[in-house]
């Protein structure tokens, strides 16, 4: 069975429920990079993102139109980055991706 995972696959008088899982993958842990917590991950899934390797490939404008929609709170978050961290964590260069981040949270990047 395939979802269409930009649209609900339930919806009841209070919540829509969208698909927890890539049809094709198991998800990431999307929250591994820097400027993604739990709800901007919900966000990305809503939007069909679940994988390091959908994000890698996500540009960077679709993802500030994510955030955007999502309002003023999310808004603030620079997405320029993710496809970066992305692909590093695709190909599970962790050192190179905890050498990224640090150089985020110091403003020096390298």
């Amino acid at each position: 069975m395939t979802y269409n995972t930009n649209q609900p696959i339930a919806t009841t008088a209070t919540k829509t429920v969208y698909p927890t899982t890539s049809p094709n993958a198991a998800p990431d842990n999307l929250k591994l990079i820097d400027g993604i917590g739990p709800k901007i991950e919900e966000l990305l899934n809503k939007e069909g993102i679940y994988t390091y390797e959908q994000l890698a490939e996500a540009s960077v404008i679709r993802m500030a139109g994510i955030l955007k929609k999502a309002g003023p709170r999310f808004q603030i978050q620079n997405p320029s980055s993710w496809p970066k961290q992305a692909t590093l964590a695709r190909d599970q260069k962790w050192e190179e991706l905890a050498q990224l981040k640090r150089s985020l949270m110091t403003g020096k990047l390298q």
